[in-house]
């Protein structure tokens, strides 16, 4: 059947894009994985990871993002991942663009 209203959506239907905070030790990140690309912890890899993003968010002003990083990983390394996904919204023609993110912690027993 045809959906008669698009916002009605199927649950699980909208296009998700995870991003993984690598841990290292002592908390500290190694990098930053979107699907297949890999970014390095730091400036740089953060400017690539932006770019990566804005790209993402061109090609779908839709997209949800997970945001996945392990319990022992100190904030200071996740937080500038969360900028990087606001200075990618800002960066999409027309703006308006604001991804939904949602911070996934991961606990390793």
């Amino acid at each position: 059947p045809e959906l008669s209203d698009p916002a009605t959506d199927r649950p699980g239907d909208e296009l998700r894009s995870v991003i993984n905070v690598v841990p290292g030790f002592e908390g500290v990140a190694t990098e930053v994985r979107v699907g297949g690309a890999t970014f390095p912890a730091g400036e740089t890899g953060l400017e690539a990871l932006t770019s990566h993003l804005a790209g993402l968010l061109t090609a779908n002003p839709a997209l949800r993002v997970n945001l996945r990083a392990d319990q022992a990983t100190r904030y200071e390394w996740v937080q500038p991942v969360l900028q990087a996904v606001s200075a990618a919204s800002a960066r999409v023609e027309g703006g308006g663009v604001k991804p939904r993110v949602q911070l996934v912690v991961v606990r390793e027993d």
